[in-house]
């Protein structure tokens, strides 16, 4: 499996074939945080949210500088589209807590202090989650 296989899919929207060659690449140790990164995306477009939220934490072990997006790069960020599709409910039947998480992990790569908000209304709505626990932990020494 090569990376480019897995982009191939992910641009074309096959997310669940992303997905397979994606996670093939990490346990093959051949990942680098962008092939994890657009593994946690076709996670959450696929609505995995719980695996979504353990590859992030995972990511977050691998590199506290996980890819960011940058608004003046060439490079096209499907976070913020998500973002955006998310708060205009486009996504329908999510429950709160699975949107502040969804929200929580793609703000982590545009904009900290909003993942900040949607981990702590997460928090507050899975208050004995151990992953949440952690990842805020980690991430904001909460």
């Amino acid at each position: 499996m090569c990376e480019m296989l897995g982009n191939q899919y992910f641009i074309a929207q096959n997310y669940s074939e992303a997905i397979r060659v994606y996670t093939n690449l990490i346990n093959d140790k051949k990942a680098n945080t962008e092939i994890q990164k657009r593994l946690i995306v076709s996670y959450l477009k696929t609505y995995q949210i719980n695996s979504a939220l353990l590859q992030f934490f995972a990511i977050l072990n691998f590199s506290r500088n996980a890819t960011k997006c940058d608004e003046n790069s060439k490079d096209y960020c499907v976070c913020r589209e998500m973002i955006s599709e998310i708060n205009n409910n486009k996504w329908e039947n999510v429950i709160e807590l699975d949107r502040d998480l969804m929200l929580a992990m793609l703000w982590y790569f545009c904009d900290l202090e909003q993942s900040e908000k949607y981990f702590k209304r997460a928090t507050i709505l899975a208050p004995d989650d151990g992953i949440l626990k952690k990842i805020n932990k980690t991430i904001f020494n909460n």
